[in-house]
């Protein structure tokens, strides 16, 4: 039995976010190929999950890496269709010491300025959103067999121009 139901947790999502969009339907984003057969199904990929903050150093291929990000997004586009065109996910470096030695270190970076603006869905609707973000890469990257963890910390230095760092994955293998 879940601690919380799907639709619940749904429901309670969008009324945080305030479901501002008013505008058509978001455009279905097409689907990315997995790199191996398929992924697993999240409840033998969540059954599965340990910590890991430790990763070899075997770099991950485009096609899993493409995979792992083309996926958290189109997992976050539907329910969160406004924070979802303010939020970029893609690789950092600068992190230093606030994450583990990984191959990949994504930063799920969004924009403040539009998200609290009238039509945006407000600072604490952009947070939500960039950690669930966060999340489904973390879980992309479980169902093709990688290893992942999940960071709140963040640094200035892994923002982009007019884009704010708010959320860290680290993936890679594990060690």
């Amino acid at each position: 039995m879940p601690l919380v139901e799907e639709t619940v947790l749904m429901e309670e999502a969008g009324r945080l976010l305030g479901r501002r969009h008013s505008g058509p339907a978001p455009t279905p984003v097409r689907p990315v190929a997995a790199p191996r057969p398929g992924p697993r199904p999240w409840s033998d990929v969540l059954g599965d999950r340990r910590s890991v903050r430790r990763f070899t150093a075997d770099p991950l291929s485009p096609a899993e890496l493409a995979f792992i990000t083309g996926n958290a997004v189109d997992m976050l586009r539907p329910e969160f269709p406004l924070a979802a065109d303010l939020l970029t996910i893609g690789t950092t470096e600068v992190l230093g010491s606030l994450a583990p030695t990984a191959p990949v270190i994504l930063a799920v970076r969004g924009d403040l300025v539009r998200a609290c603006s009238p039509a945006g869905p407000g600072y604490g609707g952009l947070l939500v959103a960039a950690g669930a973000l966060g999340y489904a890469a973390w879980l992309s990257a479980l169902s093709v067999g990688l290893s992942a963890s999940v960071y709140g910390a963040t640094t200035e230095a892994a923002g982009r121009a007019g884009l704010r760092h708010l959320f860290t994955v680290a993936i890679g293998r594990a060690a």
